[in-house]
């Protein structure tokens, strides 16, 4: 499962990624607003964690465009203080659920799990380049039979080439452009 986590506290961020990746969740993050909507846009998540309060845009706002722009996922709200009216607005906005900071863990991963059980019950396509497969469900990519090992940054680059073949994609001066399958030389 594929979790976008969006906050700016750094200690924060650090605290949710060891506790998903213990729990097996493959986590991005997002900093801002809109870094959150942009990575929204480009890869598919099984859950979006996004606080409340947060540069460029905030959460309410980024629960808003998403949800405007159909997108389905479960979001979980985080938020330094919990007032009634604070709480029906965001989940008005879009937000299928609230948690209060600073959280117990385990109350936490609870929302978390059950906010995936409700999530869309349709397994997320797999993504093929001649024998490149890339399960974003399971978080594998196997070339021919044979699973492949990847950094996170590895597979989020080979992610965004595959969900986008057509699109050129250019990085310090030199372009990554794909189309036909790669094929070994030999």
């Amino acid at each position: 499962m594929k979790v976008l986590v969006v906050e700016d506290d750094g200690a924060v961020v650090q605290a949710l990624q060891s506790l998903l990746a213990s729990y097996d969740y493959a986590v991005d993050v997002a900093p801002d607003g809109e870094a959150a909507l942009t990575l929204a846009e480009t890869f598919t998540y099984d859950l979006m964690v996004l606080d409340l309060m947060l540069p460029k845009l905030d959460g309410l706002t980024v629960c808003r465009r998403l949800r405007s722009q159909g997108q389905h996922l479960p979001i979980l709200l985080l938020a330094g203080h919990g007032e009634a009216q604070q709480q029906a607005t965001a989940l008005h906005a879009g937000a299928d659920d609230y948690v209060l900071k600073p959280f117990d863990a385990e109350e936490f991963m609870a929302r978390v799990q059950a906010l995936l059980r409700r999530g869309s019950p349709t397994p997320a396509p797999i993504l093929a380049w001649g024998k490149l497969q890339l399960d974003p469900a399971a978080h594998r990519v196997c070339y021919d039979i044979h699973p492949l090992l990847l950094t996170p940054k590895e597979y989020a680059i080979l992610e965004l080439l595959l969900r986008q073949p057509e699109r050129t994609w250019n990085a310090q001066g030199f372009s990554i452009i794909v189309g036909a399958p790669w094929r070994p030389q030999g």
